[in-house]
């Protein structure tokens, strides 16, 4: 069985499940909850990666796969609006809304959308983001304390 850890992360909070993963089975084997003396995502990695190092060792986790999952007030989140398009012209159309719609420049974000069902307004979806700078932060965090980032949203 794979050893995975998922990690939930927001301002001042991290919380964690181990689980052992395979076979059609899922077996919870540690939860924790630590309070973080800043976020994850912010400019101190070598703070952040100290901290992480020390909550995993004292809660006796050793995986090295990691989901994460990262709370919806660090981020950005937008109900945009689109054109009656096909499918496929959909993230164009995502990314022209996104731009006049973000204070933020989209070239400094990651981002993805969700489709929401369609309504009498017609095509609309979820638009989820992050900056670049605070993924890149999140990320060393995580290769420096030896987990393997599977998954981040």
């Amino acid at each position: 069985m794979t050893q995975i850890l998922s990690l939930s992360l927001d301002e001042s909070t991290v919380r964690g499940i181990l689980a052992d993963v395979g076979g059609g089975r899922v077996d919870i084997r540690k939860v924790f909850e630590s309070s973080s003396p800043h976020s994850l995502l912010s400019a101190d990695v070598i703070a952040n990666q100290t901290w992480l190092k020390e909550t995993l060792k004292q809660h006796g986790i050793s995986a090295d796969q990691v989901l994460v999952t990262i709370a919806r007030d660090l981020g950005l989140m937008r109900r945009l609006e689109i054109p009656n398009v096909p499918p496929a012209e959909w993230p164009t159309h995502v990314g022209f809304q996104a731009r006049t719609k973000l204070a933020q420049p989209l070239d400094s974000l990651i981002w993805d959308f969700l489709p929401l069902p369609r309504d009498d307004k017609g095509n609309a979806v979820h638009l989820t983001a992050l900056t670049k700078a605070h993924l890149q932060h999140l990320q060393s965090v995580l290769t420096g304390v030896g987990l393997k980032p599977q998954q981040i949203h």
